[in-house]
């Protein structure tokens, strides 16, 4: 069976050219979120270390990280190129604390990469065992329900279990209210404590101060 990778049409023409020399099938087309969906099963947010650490900065990173964990896919994210050189700007502590929030706050494992030519091949690398079937899957499946998806999320926060994510969902309405409310908004949520509400606001700001 080939493997099959979709690229968003917004992906350098590099990477799809050195796929298809790999015998992937490849389709470029407008992705919902993230940047390659393979064998219909990995959803990959490919970002090189400038556009990551702009994403920091600009706010786009966990907008992202909340779109490819709400989708019906596993999600991974690549950075490819040193993310520590000085002419970024950024201090090595805002980018560790972003790497930690995704790996620990949104359960999304890191992948690294240095070139164009690094990326494609860990990307058929990823194709080939998915096809042959070596690769582990996660336990259970990743809900495909919108309203189990929205708990899915929310569980990423620290502190929210299955009945706190349901409490919240239904006290605020959608998952973006959750994200954009204040300290005084989490309190007053039946069941939702102080300390519960530093952290979560303290995970979704941590970024941002450190940069200030």
């Amino acid at each position: 069976m080939k493997s099959k990778i979709e690229i968003d049409h917004r992906e350098t023409s590099e990477i799809v050219n050195l796929l298809q020399q790999n015998n992937i099938h490849v389709e470029v087309k407008q992705l919902i979120s993230g940047d390659y969906i393979i064998n219909n099963h990995f959803l990959i947010e490919r970002k090189t270390a400038r556009d990551f650490i702009v994403s920091i900065v600009d706010g786009r990173l966990f907008y992202q990280c909340r779109m490819i964990v709400g989708s019906r896919y596993k999600s991974l994210f690549l950075i490819e190129g040193s993310l520590y050189e000085k002419e970024y700007g950024v201090g090595q502590q805002a980018i560790q604390g972003a790497i930690t929030s995704i790996c620990t706050s949104w359960q999304i494992p890191i992948l690294y990469t240095n070139s164009t030519i690094d990326t494609s091949n860990l990307l058929v690398e990823i194709a080939q065992k998915e096809t042959s079937k070596k690769v582990i899957r996660r336990k259970g499946n990743k809900p495909r329900n919108i309203r189990k998806r929205k708990l899915y999320i929310l569980q990423g926060l620290p502190g929210i279990g299955r009945k706190s994510a349901n409490i919240l969902l239904q006290h605020f309405g959608n998952v973006e209210k959750v994200f954009s409310a204040t300290m005084d908004d989490l309190r007053r949520v039946k069941g939702i404590g102080r300390i519960t509400a530093e952290r979560i606001r303290h995970i979704l700001t941590e970024i941002e101060n450190e940069i200030d």
